[in-house]
């Protein structure tokens, strides 16, 4: 028996959650920043990409068969890794210590995860997704969820703001 897409999924998720609680909140907070500029760059680029490749690469059929899906991946993940050491100087503050903190660590793991998948599918044919599709209800929910992956990060980071704000004024 081959594993299953939503066995990936979760599993996926759980290294999002348990990355964010070893990272703390101001590193992973990174991480999803770093993934909205990923996201903006290879949606916009990509496909861009991939005609240039393909008109360069006219004398190589493996490079001249890359496809969208594939060159936008691969943006959008050296974006997040690119930013994410590059910031890997962050300072945790104090802030980050204490059970609201590990519990925002632990949600900007998950949004990071959420994000993350619905940013690859967004990537993908409509033929691609419906492969997933018939193989995963899950991967279809979290699809179908897009809007919320996209927006829940930024309101998260906007609650923990107020939340750190509210505690520095006491």
């Amino acid at each position: 028996m081959s594993p299953s897409w939503d066995l990936f999924i979760i599993l996926f998720f759980a290294v999002c959650v348990g990355y964010g609680l070893l990272l703390g909140k101001s590193r992973v907070s990174g991480i999803l920043l770093s993934s909205y500029v990923g996201l903006a760059v290879a949606s916009e680029t990509g496909d861009i990409l991939v005609n240039s490749v393909r008109n360069l690469a006219s004398f190589s059929e493996k490079l001249a068969a890359t496809s969208s899906f594939t060159l936008k991946t691969l943006i959008f993940a050296f974006i997040i890794v690119f930013l994410t050491l590059k910031n890997e100087n962050v300072q945790t503050s104090s802030s980050d210590r204490g059970m609201i903190s590990t519990l925002f660590s632990g949600a900007y793991g998950f949004l990071s995860g959420g994000l993350i998948l619905t940013s690859i599918g967004m990537f993908m044919t409509d033929v691609e997704k419906a492969s997933i599709y018939n193989q995963s209800s899950l991967a279809q929910r979290i699809m179908d969820l897009r809007f919320w992956w996209l927006l829940l990060p930024i309101l998260a980071i906007i609650v923990a703001g107020f939340i750190r704000d509210r505690k520095s004024v006491k």
